[in-house]
């Protein structure tokens, strides 16, 4: 049986209708690179609100020692994304990296699972751009809060038994491939 391990909550404001999860930092995310709502690009989660209305999403964010239980029936959207963390926390802050929101320990460096729920998107955009009225006339303006929900799991990556250093050297070869790739103008 998994065992929760490490539990916060935080209400990161969007910004671009984003807010991200880093693993210790490296290039920028490649927002571009997914059309989904939850997803891995380089050491960082991108978490996609259902709108690009200026919010703050409630996150509950948690650490597993295995692949957890499914929540429950709140959640009516699952996503799940594998992510590589090049230190042993994940730091949640908005796209501009001006504010950090909070920092969730995992047991060490490494490939994990992220699982994230959050509640029936079209329902959710219709209700952030409903509310994003009354905000906006708010003096000042204020981003809308207590509408959306995220419930993002992490676990280790059961498809590995790498050992924590090969991760971090896996991730800085990968890094300097995509500086090379920039270099010679072949990709990201």
């Amino acid at each position: 049986m998994t065992s929760l391990l490490h539990e916060i909550t935080c209400e990161p404001t969007t910004q671009y209708g984003v807010f991200l999860i880093s693993g210790g930092g490296g290039d920028e995310p490649d927002l571009g690179s997914s059309t989904g709502w939850l997803f891995a690009t380089g050491d960082y989660v991108v978490v996609r609100s259902a709108s690009g209305v200026w919010n703050a999403p409630d996150a509950l964010l948690q650490s597993w020692d295995g692949e957890p239980p499914h929540p429950g029936p709140r959640w009516s959207t699952v996503q799940t994304t594998a992510a590589v963390f090049s230190h042993s926390v994940a730091t949640v802050h908005n796209l501009m990296h001006d504010v950090e929101f909070a920092r969730l320990p995992l047991p060490t460096p490494g490939r994990y699972r992220v699982r994230g729920y959050t509640g029936d998107r079209h329902q959710l955009r219709a209700a952030l751009e409903r509310a994003d009225h009354h905000a906006a006339r708010t003096d000042p303006p204020a981003p809308v809060r207590g509408v959306e929900h995220h419930l993002l799991q992490f676990w280790p990556d059961p498809e590995t038994t790498d050992a924590p250093q090969s991760i971090a050297l896996d991730y800085e070869q990968e890094q300097v491939r995509r500086a090379l790739r920039r270099q010679r103008g072949t990709g990201p």
